[in-house]
C-alpha cells in the first residue's frame, strides 16, 4: 500500500480541489491510500471522501509546516504530493527533513499576477530541484516554468486533468427537471457559466454581454454557477438592469454535471485558464463553447473545430459569437460533435493512470536530493 499526503491551501472551490478529489476518489484503492491536509481548514466546499487532518491554526502559522512533518511520521506517508503555490513550498522546504518524494502538481499558479505568485515564484527557482516530479497541467504552464528556471528539468511533465465521462454526458430527463427547477422553458436559450466568480474569468465581461441582450429578446436566460469575491456585484448589477429573471446564481454546487443539463451553450472568456476543466466538462456534455484562447484554454479550444474562440474578449464578441450559434444549426451541431469526440482523451481512468504512475516513478528512481 502506497501512503500519499495531499497538502492543498484549502478545500473550497476551485480547479486543484476538484481534481484532488477526482484523485482520491478514481485510484485504486487496494494500492493507494490517502490523505489530505488543508492548510485553510474553514472552507470545505469540496468533500473529500478520504483521511482529511484539520488543523486550528491561523493562516501563515509555521506549526502548519511542523504538523506536515509530524503526519508524515505517524502515518508513514511515502509519497507528497501538493497542489497549490504555498503548499508547494510547504511541501518542498519539508525535504529538508523528510526523506520522501515530493510531487509539485502546478494547477496555475506559476502564470498569476501578484505579490504572493511573484514570491512563490521566485522561492520555487531555489527549491524546483528538491522536487522528485513537477507535474503541469497543461503545456502553457509547463514553458511557464521552463521560463522561470531557466530550462525544463528532467522532472517536468505535463498532465491534462481528467473528468468522468460517464457523469458528464447530457440527460433527457434531468434536463426537463432542472429547467422546470429553474423556471426556464424549452424556449429559452440558456447561456452558461462555470466557475469562480472572479475577474480573472471573465465573468464580468460575459454580464455585459448578456444583460443588453436579454432586453433585446427575452428567449435568452443566463445561469451563473460557482462562488467568488465579485458575485454579490454581479448580483446587483444584475437587479439594476431589471434582469433578475432571466438569470440566475446559483453560487456553488455540487451537481454540476447536472446543472449543465440545462445550459443551450457555455460561455468561459476568462482572462487567465491554465487548463480549463470547465470547458471539458461543457464539451463533454454537448454544449457548444464560447471562450477565450488564453493559456491552457488555447491548447483546448480550436476555433470553428469545436469552440468559438473570443477575440477580443469583449462584449460586443460575447454577444457576436452568441447570436452566431443561436442561428447558425449546422455550425452548432459541428462544434457539439467535434468537441465531444475530443474530450473522449481526457478520462478519468486515463488521468489517474498518469498520476499513479507518477508516483510509482518517483519511488523507484534515487534519491535527487
Amino acid at each position: 500500500m502506497i501512503r500519499v499526503l495531499h497538502i492543498i491551501g484549502s478545500l473550497g472551490l476551485g480547479g486543484a480541489q476538484v481534481v484532488l478529489q477526482r484523485i482520491v476518489k478514481h485510484s485504486n484503492p487496494n494500492q493507494f491510500e490517502h490523505f489530505v491536509y488543508p492548510l485553510r481548514s474553514g472552507n470545505r466546499a469540496v468533500s473529500i471522501a478520504t483521511n482529511v487532518i484539520c488543523n486550528p491554526y491561523r493562516n501563515y502559522d509555521p506549526r502548519k509546516f511542523f504538523d506536515i512533518l509530524r503526519i508524515c511520521r505517524e502515518n508513514k506517508i511515502d509519497v507528497i504530493h501538493t497542489h497549490l503555490h504555498k503548499d508547494a513550498v510547504a511541501g518542498l522546504f519539508s525535504t529538508f527533513f523528510l526523506d520522501i518524494p515530493v510531487v509539485v502538481h502546478e494547477h496555475g499558479a506559476i502564470l498569476m499576477p501578484g505579490f504572493q505568485y511573484h514570491l512563490f515564484r521566485f522561492l520555487f527557482r531555489f527549491l524546483y530541484r528538491r522536487a522528485a516530479a513537477i507535474i503541469a497541467v497543461s503545456n502553457a504552464s509547463s514553458c511557464r516554468i521552463s521560463d522561470i528556471l531557466g530550462q525544463s528539468p528532467s522532472m517536468l511533465s505535463t498532465i491534462y486533468n481528467g473528468i468522468n465521462l460517464d457523469e458528464f454526458k447530457p440527460d433527457p430527463e434531468i434536463r426537463k427537471q432542472i429547467r422546470s427547477d429553474l423556471h426556464f422553458t424549452d424556449e429559452d436559450i440558456v447561456i452558461g457559466f462555470i466557475g469562480r466568480m472572479e475577474l480573472i474569468k471573465g465573468v464580468d465581461v460575459l454580464l455585459d454581454a448578456l444583460m443588453p441582450l436579454m432586453q433585446m429578446n427575452p428567449r435568452y436566460r443566463a445561469v451563473f454557477v460557482g462562488d467568488g469575491s465579485i458575485l454579490a456585484s454581479l448580483q446587483k448589477r444584475t437587479h439594476e438592469a431589471g434582469v433578475d429573471d432571466a438569470i440566475r446564481f446559483l453560487g456553488f454546487r455540487t451537481d454540476v454535471a447536472e446543472v449543465l443539463n440545462a445550459i443551450d451553450i457555455g460561455c468561459m472568456p476568462s482572462r487567465f485558464e491554465s487548463f480549463g476543466l470547465a470547458a471539458i466538462e461543457m464539451m463533454s456534455m454537448k454544449i457548444p463553447l464560447i471562450c477565450s484562447r488564453v493559456d491552457g484554454l488555447g491548447e483546448i479550444a480550436g476555433n470553428g473545430v469545436n469552440a468559438l474562440i473570443l477575440d477580443p474578449i469583449s462584449p460586443a464578441e460575447i454577444t457576436s459569437k452568441i447570436l452566431t450559434l443561436t442561428q447558425d444549426l449546422s455550425l452548432r451541431q459541428q462544434l457539439i460533435e467535434n468537441a465531444h469526440a475530443f474530450t473522449r482523451q481526457f478520462a478519468a481512468d486515463l488521468f489517474i493512470e498518469k498520476i499513479e504512475s507518477v508516483y510509482g516513478r518517483v519511488l523507484s528512481s534515487p534519491s535527487k536530493r
